[in-house]
């Protein structure tokens, strides 16, 4: 649906509006969804993930990116628009800084489950400067191992709390005693993993990580990349910690309990390390 208005002699369109659900022509994509294209099943709209949102992906929002499982990511095409008025066009100056609006929504048949708005700044550099939008995607993916690692030391708590005999035991999957002569059984395994959701500590850590990368987008773009992404794995690491502290509370008080956070804290700080290099001492 089109809203024209007249300009002196001209009529231009300044609002146009789509209707929930309905379809464009046979190959057209909406100019206002952000897709992924699977080698198997086509392209299909993202969908927002409620534990984490949007940002983490903001990098393939920019530029088509090859991701995991053989996915593309498509950008909205308004993104595309604006990519040319700025490298083509030289309409809008590298320089200036919008601001980007995401919205979107969860069915279960037909049932909407959740609604979700999210903003975060976007530099128009990242647009035309494909050495940023990799820092930034190395960035962004730092986040994605660390909740990874996070969830592993969360794991070993929980293996430690729900095994009668930890040290006789193994978890070859996580990494977990994989030379013990007894493997964990499934119904343990389920109880440890219902405990680490409990906790929530992946949204925790994510939730933390929102307001640092609002300033890191912008920070990134404008300063020392050095500097900017080790202002960035600070932030990872406080976000990480602090996501583990507020589980480790689940764990509750026992001598079992003790050694339960001890082996989780310690492969926790050894990935950290590993990943973001050795915390300074003060």
């Amino acid at each position: 649906l089109l809203f024209p208005e007249r300009q002196g002699e001209q009529i231009m369109v300044g609002q146009w509006q789509v209707g929930g659900g309905a379809l464009l022509a046979t190959g057209i994509s909406d100019p206002l969804k952000f897709y992924m294209k699977d080698v198997k099943i086509g392209l299909y709209p993202y969908q927002f993930d409620e534990s984490r949102g949007l940002w983490p992906n903001s990098y393939a929002l920019f530029a088509p990116v090859k991701l995991r499982n053989d996915r593309t990511s498509i950008p909205p095409a308004t993104f595309t628009h604006i990519k040319l008025l700025t490298s083509e066009a030289k309409l809008l100056e590298h320089s200036v800084v919008f601001r980007c609006k995401a919205m979107g929504q969860s069915k279960d048949q037909g049932k909407v489950e959740y609604l979700r708005e999210e903003g975060f700044p976007l530099p128009l550099r990242y647009l035309v400067d494909d050495a940023l939008r990799e820092k930034l995607q190395d960035a962004l993916l730092l986040c994605d191992s660390t909740a990874f690692h996070l969830r592993g030391a969360l794991r070993r708590i929980g293996f430690y709390l729900y095994t009668a005999n930890p040290d006789d035991t193994g978890w070859d999957t996580a990494g977990i005693n994989p030379r013990a002569p007894k493997k964990i059984g499934d119904l343990a395994r389920a109880d440890i993993d219902n405990w680490v959701r409990h906790t929530e500590a992946g949204i925790y850590f994510w939730s933390a990580m929102d307001a640092p990368f609002q300033e890191f987008i912008i920070r990134l773009a404008d300063e020392d990349s050095d500097e900017a992404a080790n202002w960035w794995r600070r932030q990872v690491r406080v976000a990480a910690k602090g996501a583990f502290g507020k589980a480790r509370e689940y764990a509750h008080e026992s001598e079992r309990a003790y050694r339960a956070v001890i082996e989780g804290e310690g492969y926790l700080t050894y990935q950290l390390n590993q990943m973001l290099g050795k915390e300074a001492k003060i």
